[in-house]
């Protein structure tokens, strides 16, 4: 039972968890992790090739990979006060979401020029930065829950949801060495896109952190000037 069950306000309380809620955002959470390291092991593997293709060489390849480092850097900075502000669930749909988009755009990106190619894959740093927003979420949902079972169980489900990477990385490795010769890094792009989506529309079913809706009700609360009432959340 989450502990935010008897926050009351004139009758308003947080959406409630169930441990169902808990495991679900978990899995929700580990998928997102390992299809977001997917395309980050992807797009490094196959630079090359994508140089090899537009005629780049290796001092612009290097130079397309530092530019989307830092741009990714800066994009995953950017995400926490996103997450802050539109909240824990919000942040996954857009993070796992919005690196499903970039991964569709990096199949043509390289058409329209390496500074398109640079900033598409500046802005699948979402994908790099989902896990900030996976430990947030989950260390919120789990404290809210307050079950002595999965208590029990957090380090393990934070090292499960932290495997995604290793897990990732040989799911890109697999797949890269299957589908390259069939479809090639275009359609390996578009191919790596498809999970993501899958998951971000899943995400769409996971509940928002009590403490996220407490934080917003007492932001709307004191808007309203309602101190007083405020303070009672």
């Amino acid at each position: 039972m989450s502990i935010f069950n008897k926050t009351s306000v004139n009758g308003w309380q947080p959406q409630q968890l169930t441990i169902k809620d808990v495991k679900f955002a978990t899995w929700i959470a580990f998928f997102a992790w390992v299809f977001a390291v997917y395309d980050f092991i992807l797009f490094g593997t196959l630079l090359p090739e994508i140089g090899l293709h537009f005629g780049w060489d290796e001092v612009e390849q290097a130079e397309i990979a530092t530019w989307v480092a830092v741009g990714g850097a800066v994009i995953a900075l950017a995400i926490g006060p996103l997450v802050d502000r539109l909240g824990r669930r919000m942040g996954i749909v857009i993070t796992v979401g919005g690196a499903a988009l970039c991964s569709l755009l990096t199949a043509v990106g390289g058409a329209w020029g390496k500074g398109a190619l640079t900033a598409i894959r500046s802005v699948a740093g979402l994908g790099y930065a989902e896990q900030t927003v996976n430990a947030t979420y989950l260390s919120e949902l789990y404290t809210a829950l307050d079950d002595p079972k999965l208590n029990k169980r957090k380090g393990f489900v934070y090292s499960l949801v932290q495997g995604g990477w290793p897990v990732g990385a040989l799911v890109a490795s697999a797949l890269t060495a299957i589908l390259m010769p069939i479809i090639g890094w275009q359609g390996s792009f578009i191919f790596a896109a498809l999970p993501s989506l899958v998951i971000a529309v899943l995400a769409l079913k996971l509940k928002e952190t009590p403490q996220f809706q407490v934080q917003k009700k007492i932001q709307h609360l004191r808007e309203q000037g309602q101190v007083a009432e405020a303070r009672q959340v």
